[in-house]
């Protein structure tokens, strides 16, 4: 009795990843970095995988370009966080991303889980954004 509750305690056990990034302006750069750790953990066995905040994109102060701004549905980094739950298998949680809510040009910094078939599970909306003066 003991070894059968002993293997099924560790058949039900969870592996889950952290993904520690060094995110910059360029989204497509930080999407492939992503996808390559995100494809790393679910080779290790992760079936939780979890993003930082702003992880598709940390805009610099001083950057000239105006700031881009993408609804949920249009934003690449989140197709791309739903694709690879889907073909890692994986849940995957996106520690935030900024997504434009309505037209008056509004953003919420939004985490979202995936499921592993890529669909999106749910969402929250963070209220006490982080702000700092380096």
């Amino acid at each position: 009795k003991c070894n059968q509750i002993l293997e099924e305690s560790v058949a039900n056990t969870l592996k889950a990843a952290c993904i520690q990034l060094n995110s910059g302006d360029d989204m497509a750069k930080n999407i492939d970095t992503i996808r390559a750790s995100v494809a790393d953990a679910a080779r290790a066995g992760a079936s939780l995988v979890t993003l930082p905040e702003n992880a598709f994109l940390m805009e610099s102060h001083a950057s000239t370009t105006p700031r881009t701004r993408y609804t949920q549905a249009a934003h690449p980094g989140l197709a791309a966080a739903s694709e690879l739950a889907k073909t890692q298998g994986i849940w995957l949680l996106v520690g935030s991303a900024a997504v434009q809510t309505d037209d008056s040009g509004k953003t919420m910094n939004r985490q979202l889980l995936y499921n592993d078939k890529g669909e999106l599970v749910n969402y929250y909306d963070k209220i006490h954004l982080f702000d700092v003066t380096l």
